[in-house]
């Protein structure tokens, strides 16, 4: 077999395997935001402020869902790069450094939204008849921020490894139960009174914390199973934080970004909110397929990184690239 041979074999395996990871992301994706797509029309049968009070609620969570990206990209970059270096205890002690500062970072948002929820939501442009909608979803979603944090993390940890069947699968039970009580919740269902937007934010707080959980237990029966207490015992958490902050302060600068964009529109008037908030939930089915191409880049590129393989590196790039151009150039035309 020739050196061009070998080559096109190689490119056909790094494609193969490209799509075999991004297929699965991209479907997680679209659950979640079919998700948040079906929220805002049960939302809707409250009032178009309702719509706008969880829309502006959700511009402060996005901050907060940024920097639990951000971490996770840390997260998922440096397990799959140890795990293609064949060092397992080494990603091992990155899944658990990731989990410990996801739950630091969880608590310590959560305990922002509870005691100055109000103003940031006021900051945000909340007017009088948004503000009591906003502020219950908020305090409930926003007060759980560890369940988001621990969500994204445990999902990074398995993708790291290859996985991205399980988080798809979970995503689908947890999707599914958030729709079932939320329905539920919202409009209440014989002794259950209607609770509105309090009771998509209670859906929303239990199915992720399901979500938590089963990820939890499938991480423990990966090759980077670990105690829970074992989080907490002392390491070097430098590499770490040099890899995620800048993560961390890209993203937010694009979120916050957005904050000041929907505040703009927030001073316009809460129906072009409400209107705005539908828009963006039907507009972002189109960025999926990028995210599950970004997903499987990051998770290929660290192993080829661990192996020391750079011209794999670059083979890895160059197709995701090259999909995602391909992909999204043809949803942007529908």
């Amino acid at each position: 077999m020739n050196s061009t041979e070998i080559e096109s074999n190689s490119d056909l395996n790094i494609k193969k395997k490209l799509i075999k990871l991004a297929l699965p992301a991209t479907v997680e994706n679209i659950l979640e935001t079919s998700v948040g797509f079906i929220d805002s029309l049960m939302i809707s049968q409250i009032g178009l402020f309702a719509v706008a009070g969880v829309g502006i609620a959700n511009a402060v969570l996005n901050v907060y869902i940024a920097v639990f990206i951000a971490l996770g990209i840390g997260t998922s970059s440096l397990i799959s790069r140890y795990i293609g270096a064949d060092n397992s205890e080494k990603a091992k002690l990155i899944a658990k450094q990731s989990l410990l500062l996801a739950i630091v970072s969880g608590l310590c948002l959560g305990l922002v939204s509870l005691l100055i929820g109000p103003q940031l939501l006021k900051l945000m442009g909340a007017t009088e008849q948004t503000f009591n909608y906003s502020l219950q979803f908020f305090c409930i979603v926003g007060g759980g921020s560890v369940t988001i944090a621990t969500m994204i993390i445990l999902g990074s940890i398995l993708r790291a490894l290859g996985d991205t069947k399980s988080p798809m699968k979970i995503g689908l039970i947890t999707n599914i139960l958030n729709i079932i009580l939320d329905y539920i919740l919202i409009f209440g269902l014989g002794p259950l009174p209607a609770l509105g937007v309090a009771g998509t934010a209670i859906g929303t707080l239990v199915a992720r914390l399901l979500g938590t959980i089963l990820l939890y237990r499938k991480v423990q029966s990966t090759i980077l199973s670990f105690s829970f207490r074992s989080i907490f015992q002392r390491s070097n958490y430098q590499e770490l934080l040099n890899l995620s902050f800048p993560a961390a302060l890209e993203r937010l600068v694009m979120r916050l970004g957005q904050v000041l964009y929907f505040g703009l529109i927030v001073a316009i008037g809460a129906k072009t909110y409400s209107a705005h908030s539908i828009a963006g939930s039907i507009e972002s089915f189109v960025y999926m397929p990028a995210y599950g191409l970004a997903t499987a880049a990051a998770t290929l590129a660290g192993n080829s990184i661990g192996k020391k393989d750079y011209v794999e590196t670059k083979r890895v790039a160059f197709y995701a690239v090259k999909y995602g151009v391909i992909v999204l150039s043809i949803l942007g035309i529908g």
